[in-house]
């Protein structure tokens, strides 16, 4: 039975590794670059278009007469048989394109062999577009983990040994190669611009592209450790499907240590990765396939076959005094029992409820939303709770406008209680989350009214048309089968709602578990209210009301 080791023991015993760095092509002259810079921007002119292992093919047949003059590579194209049609201007708009992508530090690169993966030999990729430095001699480190939900518990296991493993490797000689597109991928670039690692880029799209890929924080301007790389000079001449598993690939291929977190069995991250392993094999440090399941068999698989490179490696638990253990804490059931209870009059109430957030929180930049995670943020998982907690703690709802017609931003509310929650929720497999998730601030209509929360106006499209202008933000579309809102009953309050002057009788928070109302104690107004579904009774009623502090 093999040892179970410990990220220290593993990332000591892998910081010696000797970096296999050469593999990586090396850049071919400025005139060659510029060449090819040029085909790049030509080849968009072909009809029909070309993939990109006949563009890669193309390239490597021109590649001993680089650099070429401009018109002999027309030439070149046009002999070759390619459908390339040009329109008036064309050739000096593609050498306007080809000179600024050169200008903004574009190079091109190609292997001194065709590059193998796996047994076989492939004709793609056979050149790399990039922009950066290229990096040193030192070794570099690449996760790998099969497709996640972008919803995400920040303590499930996987994402645990992705933060232990960063914060160790930050301590050590290695650098990172990562990609974007994809939640790990995102997480290791963040982190390595954060910590300023060596990181190795390798995108699912042109190299090219946006200043900032992912949205991971790269830096606008000056010299930083890192490099960003692509197979392609086009996104459009290979399908997704296809340009992701190159990249694995690639990463593959240029990454000196292979971690692997969670890899589902018989995926295609599997198939590229044991091609890899068996090819020309890396050490790899495995998250441990506890408890095993179909989403990591990968994982035992690896550690099965390839005994001498992969070591199996246990998360750790959460740190104590982190700030993840202390939201730890708060999720543990109370051993108070609630005192004073009473029902709730669901009638004299609007419900504003909170949901699930996969992603950064509005106004949340990408590279927040990732170092939220990466720091064990308490609030980090962005659910239902986490969204009230986040309301509380800032002590006001915030309005939107987003799905509103009209420009001006509204809390939306309903007249429908927990207790009858599940009439009305739906699963929305587009946001992938509930329409209704039962946690939430119920405030008195009275107050509401107050405020100018109204009604809803439900109708058809042209209905829209015939309300003032100032009355558009209370329409709702009503077009049935496929569009029908008015089961739920919905209020809107323009504006943003201040919390800190209502009075405890003028609202109060809803939450599932006693557990959760701690959490709730933790962030709110001492004087706030919390209710909690009564165990004993029917659902949402009746109501057991969690004591203010100090009361009897």
């Amino acid at each position: 039975m093999e040892t179970v080791r410990t990220l220290d023991w593993a990332f000591g015993e892998i910081e010696g590794t000797r970096p296999r760095f050469g593999t990586v092509p090396r850049p071919l002259s400025w005139e060659a670059s510029r060449s090819l810079a040029l085909l790049g921007q030509l080849i968009g002119g072909v009809r029909p278009p070309l993939s990109g292992p006949e563009l890669h093919r193309l390239a490597m047949a021109l590649l001993s007469d680089l650099p070429l003059p401009d018109e002999e590579l027309l030439s070149r194209l046009r002999d070759r048989g390619l459908g390339l049609s040009l329109p008036p201007g064309g050739m000096d708009r593609a050498r306007r394109k080809a000179d600024a992508a050169i200008d903004r530090g574009l190079w091109i690169a190609t292997f001194a062999s065709a590059p193998v993966f796996g047994n076989e030999t492939f004709e793609c990729p056979q050149f790399l577009w990039g922009r950066g430095i290229l990096p040193g001699n030192g070794p570099r480190a690449a996760f790998f983990n099969s497709r996640k939900s972008r919803s995400l518990p920040p303590q499930t296991p996987w994402v645990r040994f992705l933060r232990e493993s960063l914060h160790r490797l930050a301590g050590s000689d290695l650098g990172l190669a990562a990609s974007v597109g994809t939640l790990t991928h995102d997480l290791v670039a963040a982190f390595a611009v954060s910590r300023n690692v060596p990181l190795l880029l390798v995108l699912p799209f042109a190299a090219d592209g946006p200043a900032d890929p992912g949205g991971v924080g790269l830096p606008r301007q000056g010299l930083s450790p890192r490099v960003t790389l692509s197979c392609l000079p086009h996104t459009r001449l290979c399908p997704g499907a296809v340009r992701m598993q190159c990249r694995d690939r690639l990463l593959g291929l240029l990454a000196d240590v292979h971690v692997l977190l969670e890899i589902r069995g018989g995926g295609t991250l599997e198939r590229t990765l044991e091609n890899q392993q068996r090819r020309d094999p890396r050490p790899q440090l495995v998250m441990l396939p506890t408890p095993p399941g179909s989403h990591n068999e990968g994982n035992a698989r690896f550690l099965r076959e390839f005994p001498g490179w992969s070591v199996p490696v246990r998360p750790g638990s959460p740190a104590k005094g982190t700030p993840c253990s202390r939201s730890s804490r708060a999720r543990e059931p109370s051993s108070r029992q609630p005192r004073g209870s009473g029902l709730v009059d669901w009638s004299r109430y609007l419900y504003h409820y909170t949901r699930s957030c996969p992603g950064p929180w509005p106004g949340q930049s990408s590279a927040d939303y990732l170092l939220s995670i990466l720091e064990d943020d308490p609030l980090c998982g962005h659910t239902a709770l986490d969204t009230l907690l986040r309301i509380l703690a800032e002590g006001r709802i915030r309005s939107s406008s987003r799905l509103i017609r009209g420009k001006d931003p509204v809390v939306s509310w309903t007249p429908i209680p927990p207790g009858q929650l599940e009439s009305v929720r739906r699963w929305n497999p587009a946001l992938i989350r509930w329409t209704f998730e039962p946690y939430g601030i119920a405030v008195s209509r009275r107050r509401l009214r107050r405020a100018g929360a109204v009604p809803t106006l439900y109708g058809p499209e042209e209905m829209i048309a015939r309300l003032p202008e100032a009355q558009r933000w209370r329409f709702q579309l009503h077009a049935p089968p496929r569009r029908q809102w008015k089961q739920e009953k919905e209020w809107r309050l323009r504006g943003d709602l201040d919390l800190t002057g209502l009075s405890p009788e003028e609202f109060f928070v809803f939450v599932t578990r006693e557990e959760e109302a701690g959490r709730i104690r933790e962030v709110a107004d001492r004087s706030s209210r919390v209710v909690v579904p009564d165990p004993e009774g029917n659902p949402g009623l009746p109501l057991t009301t969690l004591p203010k502090p100090g009361s009897a």
